[in-house]
């Protein structure tokens, strides 16, 4: 025999285990239609890149986030205000600091927003050929491997497209909505006796 609290407490605890296995969602930027995600803990850039291209979400594999324009960089800084990696590679046969920038998934880089002097390639903990990403929104070019210097993460970025099955779905549904609504009117409406 079950009392009334015993159930509150089993729903309780039902509660508890589910809204501790689920994380937030990923957030949607409607200007690129991607959605984006910040995972905490410190990683190097590597290892945030491999867990990055192994998450998904809605179908699409995740990758390093790519900052293509002034509004793509301000929607991260203001939903996420956090200090993490991004998709940015450095070629390390360039010499000069300021040249040499890739996004991982090979889309042009038309868009910076360095800091203040970055990107130096202070060498003083190796080469600095990655991208850093400042709660501020700036960034930062930093060896892939820094120790202590205030990575707490790293930024995903997920290029959802809209199935082409869900698009003809929507689309006979329209249809036949359409068709229905037609037949609907064109029927004679039946006459009242009196």
């Amino acid at each position: 025999m079950f009392y009334p609290t015993m159930k509150i407490i089993r729903l309780l605890s039902c509660f508890v285990a589910i809204t501790t296995i689920t994380q937030a969602a990923p957030m949607y930027f409607p200007n690129t239609g991607h959605y984006y995600d910040f995972v905490t803990g410190f990683q190097t850039w590597s290892s945030a890149n491999i867990a990055a291209t192994a998450s998904s979400y809605l179908g699409a594999t995740g990758h390093l986030a790519t900052i293509a324009d002034a509004s793509e960089n301000a929607f991260l800084a203001t939903t996420f205000a956090d200090t993490g990696w991004i998709g940015l590679v450095k070629d390390p046969a360039v010499s000069v600091p300021s040249s040499g920038w890739s996004w991982v998934t090979g889309e042009p880089f038309a868009y910076a927003n360095w800091n203040d002097g970055e990107p130096n390639n202070n060498t003083v903990q190796g080469p600095e050929n990655r991208g850093e990403f400042y709660s501020s929104g700036t960034w930062n070019d930093l060896n892939e491997n820094p120790a202590g210097n205030g990575i707490n993460g790293y930024f995903v970025e997920y290029e959802v497209v809209p199935e082409p099955a869900s698009l003809s779905l929507l689309g006979i549904g329209l249809i036949t909505l359409a068709w229905r609504r037609r037949n609907r009117f064109a029927q004679p409406r039946p006459t009242r006796l009196q």
